[in-house]
């Protein structure tokens, strides 16, 4: 493998990890939530809704990032020049 394949290749992989990582934690809220929503405390409900805001956001920054510069593509492309 060569070089500039190994720097994408660690590239990808640390963008992979962040998903997951914002992802998990989106997930395991949400699913807190679904599952024991009569038993959780308004503070901790709004802790969990918090952590699912913050998550999401954190996932906004990250595609805006990795798209910033790039020309639109497919369906968003269309829509744009229509």
């Amino acid at each position: 493998m060569g070089r500039s394949e190994a720097l994408l290749s660690g590239m990808v992989g640390d963008i992979a990890h962040e998903l997951r990582n914002s992802l998990a934690s989106i997930a395991g809220c949400a699913e807190t939530l679904f599952e024991h929503d009569a038993r959780i405390s308004a503070h901790t409900r709004l802790a969990l809704l918090e952590v699912i805001r913050r998550q999401a956001r954190d996932l906004d920054g990250l595609v805006r990032e990795l798209t910033a510069g790039l020309e639109p593509v497919g369906d968003d492309a269309t829509r744009r020049s229509a």
